[in-house]
């Protein structure tokens, strides 16, 4: 990885057979460009739970490479997504990640862990 590259997620490509064929693609954010940068969004299969990778910034031989979101735009997007969701997000710290209940507007996390960061919505 490249050293401007450290702030970005990365998802294994293979780990795309993890999730459903189709990808999801949602708006958010305060920026007026934000309409011109989708976030990605995976949905696993046969699960009603969700990846959300971030916005897509390029690829490598082995990953695909995102922007993670802000606290803002994940709690947009955790919104736009619906109740009774389990919702992760890529995460590429690799430490045990916590969301506080009042940053998520009392919405509790579930579990996080090397990869994700997950709540129910």
């Amino acid at each position: 990885m490249k050293a401007d590259d450290s702030h970005l997620v990365l998802l294994k490509i293979e780990d795309k057979l993890k999730f459903e064929d189709s990808t999801t693609y949602l708006y958010a954010g305060t920026d007026p460009a934000a309409v011109h940068k989708p976030i990605t969004i995976y949905k696993e299969k046969n699960a009603n739970a969700y990846v959300v990778a971030g916005r897509y910034v390029g690829v490598t031989d082995t990953h695909l490479k995102y922007k993670p979101l802000n606290e803002e735009e994940r709690k947009i997007v955790a919104e736009k997504l619906g109740t009774g969701k389990l919702v992760k997000f890529l995460s590429s710290d690799f430490s045990r990640v916590s969301i506080s209940e009042s940053s998520l507007n009392g919405q509790v996390p579930l579990s996080s862990s090397a990869r994700y960061v997950s709540f129910r919505v």
